[in-house]
This record gives C-alpha cells, structure tokens and sequence, in this order.
C-alpha cells in the first residue's frame, strides 16, 4: 500500500564529452550511490554485482534529489528539510562541505562546465553552485517549482518540469528563458533525453501514460496505458526507452524510435527509478516499497541481482568508467499531493 509518495527525487550520470569535467581515474569509480529515504541515508553500491559496499552515512533531513559532480569526486544531496545541499567524498562518503539553499529539491550538472544547478521548492526559482567553491553564484525565476530537470546532452537548453503548473520551461546555461512554457495535458513527473537532444519524454504518473515531445518541432505524442510510470531512462545508444512501472511491478522495455513495447522484466517491490550502469551490460532499477535494487541485463533482459537495502531507496547516481559511454542525465519527481495508490 502506497498512501503517498514521497515528494522527489533526482538522479545523474556523469556527462561525457571532450570538454566534461571529469578526470581520467574518478573518486566514484565503479560505484554506485542511492538515499534511502526514509531512513535518511547515502549508500554506496557496486556497479559490477550491485551488492552495497557496507559504505553508508546519514544525509541531512528530507534527501530529496541526487547527482554526482562532473568529475566524480563528490555526490550532491538536496536536503530540503534542512534548507542545504550537501557535499560527500565519492570514495569515503565523508561529508565535505554544505551550502545553504532553501527548500532544494532538484540536483543537475552542466555536461561541460560543471556547474551545479538545484531547483528550490515553494520559491519558484534555480540556484546555480560553483563546483569549486560550491558557492551560490547565480539564481534565476521558473513559473512554478521545479521537481524534475534535465540539460540535453550538448549543454545548450536546460529542460525545467513543473508538477503542479503541467508544464516545461526551457532555458539557457545562463538562466534565460527560451520561448513559451510547453504545457502539457497531465501533470509531468520525470523527464529523460536521447543521447542526440532532439526528444524528450514525460512521465506522467498518476495519467498513467509517457509524454513524447519532439525537440524541434515541440509537438507531443501521448502513450497511454503506462500504469503508473515513475523515473524512465533512454538507452546509451538511444535505441531503447525503460520505463519503470510501479503499478505493474515490472520495467517496460521500448523500442526507440517506434515506441514499441519489447519486453517486461518483473522488478520486486513497484519499480521507481532505471538507469544505465556506465561502461557495463547492466542496468539498475530503485524499487521503494520494498526497498530493493535490482540489477537487470541490457542483453537477454533477466534479474542478475537483487539488493535489499533498508530505508526505502529511490534516487541514484552512478559513475562512469575512465572512458564512458555516452548518457543521459535524468531527474524525476512526483507529485506531493497526488492521491493514494494501491499496488
């Protein structure tokens, strides 16, 4: 039983690309990092066989979103209940430095120069950190609060989802507003990219559908029948899309560009977040009810592993190796005052 869902989540892949801050050996490499919510705590993971290494820490009050620095030496978390973001050493998980911002939700980096950007509940607005000194060194206006964002790949547009406004606000590195808000026709909750920037597509939780929007033309494709879809992730090749049905206990598998349903792989517990696994064959789906990860195979599609780690997991961030394969960055969120579910 689900009476609520918590209010959100963020999660990252290290960006690629000849200019991306990311050095040749990271502090986070071969690991893996998700919050257990709610127990309040970091835990670090193995990407090889998805086995937690023992390394965890308390984070701040109310973790909400996650990422990792774009040279993988620190894992980002939103403390919204503390009005901070915190800074942890990738490799010890030592906390090493906070910032004050309020009511952070949402935690993305720039795939080239770093910079860390969090969306702030309740004021309407993004605050942009330096990655060095992780001083707040810019904020800009959104129409609503921001609980899920993305930059496409090349870093040019930073793709903002507003819950409650149903709607997409698009900006530039610097915070300027490009065009109109796309409004949407449902309440948008995640958001993840093709590795070529040109489509988007939307969770819409409680509309049980995803939201197709060409990034050229901005015309939307409606794929209903989705039950309950929460934090989905395109394939490294842009060949796939996965799609983590918490309503059915199993991750959709699409073929891109056709949205042709592939396979279902069963998931323990309603499957909440996917991603990709860097540099592997693997790719690891959060599961919060029952507190599970799950490592699935990019090849034939079958479980290989499955980790209880206690405190209801949601949000990941996973490393790259020294010369990773090309991703998406994605960050999800769901809505705090949508109604009950019963799985």
């Amino acid at each position: 039983m689900l009476s609520a869902l918590c209010l959100m989540v963020g999660i990252m892949l290290i960006p690629t690309g000849a200019q991306a801050q990311q050095a040749s050996s990271p502090n986070c490499s071969g690991l893996g990092y998700t919050v257990a919510r709610s127990d309040e705590v970091l835990v670090a993971f193995d990407l090889a066989t998805g086995a937690a290494t023992g390394t965890q820490v308390p984070t701040g009050s109310g973790p909400q979103g996650m990422a990792l620095s774009a040279d993988g030496s620190t894992v980002v978390v939103a403390a919204l209940s503390d009005d901070r973001v915190e800074f942890y050493d990738a490799a010890t998980l030592a906390l090493v430095d906070t910032t004050s911002v309020i009511a952070p939700i949402a935690i993305t980096v720039h795939p080239v120069s770093g910079v860390i950007y969090v969306s702030q509940e309740g004021v309407n607005q993004i605050s942009m950190l330096d990655p060095t000194s992780r001083a707040v060194t810019g904020v800009f206006a959104t129409g609503g609060t921001v609980n899920a964002m993305t930059f496409t790949p090349d870093g040019l547009n930073l793709l903002a989802v507003e819950t409650l406004s149903s709607a997409i606000e698009i900006f530039d590195q610097s915070g300027t507003q490009i065009g109109s808000p796309i409004a949407l026709g449902a309440n948008p909750h995640a958001i993840a990219v093709t590795p070529d920037g040109t489509t988007a597509y939307i969770s819409a939780t409680f509309q049980n559908k995803i939201i197709e929007i060409d990034l050229v033309t901005l015309t939307q494709t409606d794929h209903s029948g989705m039950n309950f879809p929460l934090g989905s992730a395109v394939s490294p090749d842009g060949q796939e899309l996965w799609v983590p049905l918490m309503g059915a206990g199993q991750v959709q598998v699409f073929s891109l560009p056709t949205f042709t349903a592939q396979v279902a792989v069963p998931v323990v517990g309603g499957p909440s977040f996917v991603m990709f696994a860097p540099g592997s064959d693997i790719a690891y789906a959060t599961a919060q009810l029952s507190s599970t990860l799950t490592g699935i195979s990019t090849v034939d599609y079958s479980v290989v592993s499955t980790e209880e780690i206690e405190g209801g997991v949601f949000a990941m961030a996973l490393c790259p190796t020294a010369e990773p394969e090309p991703t998406t960055t994605t960050t999800v969120a769901v809505d705090p005052i949508a109604p009950s579910f019963t799985g």
